[in-house]
């Protein structure tokens, strides 16, 4: 975390508080390639999935937009009709 440039004056404590929180730990794992993408549960909000990705992923040279893709299953009983 300290290698970004908006959190490198944090100190070990605040950038473990941070670190510690699923999605930030996930977009830092994108970030350095440790990871290829993140899948988050239904129980998060839009901003708290998105967050950590805008600040923490950089684009790619040359790429001004990103996207996001929200996947929703509305049966009342997906599990028991998965099987």
């Amino acid at each position: 975390m300290e290698k970004l440039k908006r959190y490198r004056d944090l100190g070990p404590k605040a950038a473990r508080e941070i670190m510690i929180q699923p999605n930030y730990f996930a977009a830092m794992m994108v970030q350095y390639g440790q990871a290829d993408g993140l899948v988050t549960g239904a129980a998060e909000t839009a901003s708290s999935t998105l967050r950590p990705l805008i600040q923490l992923i950089k684009p790619l040279p040359n790429v001004s937009t990103i996207s996001s893709c929200m996947m929703l299953d509305l049966r009342t009983n997906a599990t028991a009709s998965a099987g």
